[in-house]
């Protein structure tokens, strides 16, 4: 009798599981359709303007909010509800930007490590890869510099280190950063939120550049280093 009480409460368990796998699932879906209609209304909204400043200014904001939504087409997509796959959602990032700003000239290399942060991480994460990258790709390489003999090249590098911290990197061969700019405090909305972001990750965002481009690096803890902290 205790065997089988035991095999039907086990029984009810997996049903509710799954159950509840498939509402969060659903929810995921909806989330991302969701952002999906804002970001086309943002499109249309674009679309209406001559204006080529305001345009670019409404494509960055497609950019994030379609950053925001492959996190949940991911979750909605992957067995492993918990974690997101970070080679695969920053590959889809760096050709997303691409297709955004028909940069054909610019090559996005992605080297991520099999790298995998739950949803709380990489949200943030992600936001941070994209608003660097969109710098990069607007202002590293003026047009009188894409005619040369070095392609123009940003490269997105993720990791995790041995002392557990994940290392992110993104960096590029372009012109570099103007000596004045101090990325702490400036001014720059990109790198404002690239900065709260790294904050948030519980890392500090760092810049160096010269002839050879700009890097900026990042070191943070995994959520499970972070509690155990806290």
């Amino acid at each position: 009798l205790d065997v089988s009480e035991r095999k039907q409460a086990e029984r009810l368990l997996r049903e509710s599981l799954t159950e509840k796998e498939a509402m969060l699932r659903e929810i995921h879906h909806r989330v991302k359709n969701n952002l999906a209609v804002v970001s086309s209304l943002l499109d249309m909204q674009a679309r209406r303007s001559q204006d080529k400043a305001v345009r670019d200014e409404f494509q960055i904001s497609q950019q994030r909010i379609l950053a925001m939504a492959q996190i949940h087409e991911q979750l909605y997509r992957s067995k492993n509800l918990a974690q997101i796959d970070m080679r695969e959602y920053l590959t889809f990032l760096g050709r997303s930007m691409l297709s955004f700003d028909m940069l054909s000239q610019v090559e996005i290399q992605v080297q991520v490590e099999d790298v995998k942060l739950e949803i709380e991480q990489a949200i943030p994460c992600g936001l941070m890869v994209n608003e660097l990258l969109s710098n990069a790709v607007k202002y590293a390489f003026p047009a009188g510099q894409r005619a040369r003999e070095t392609a123009a090249r940003v490269t997105v590098v993720m990791r995790q280190q041995d002392d557990g911290l994940y290392y992110l990197e993104v960096s590029d061969n372009g012109v570099g950063l103007p000596p004045e700019l101090d990325v702490a405090t400036t001014k720059s909305l990109g790198l404002r939120l690239a900065n709260r972001l790294a904050g948030q990750l519980g890392g500090e965002l760092q810049a160096s550049s010269g002839s050879a481009g700009t890097r900026f690096e990042v070191r943070f803890p995994s959520q499970a280093m972070a509690h155990k902290d806290a």
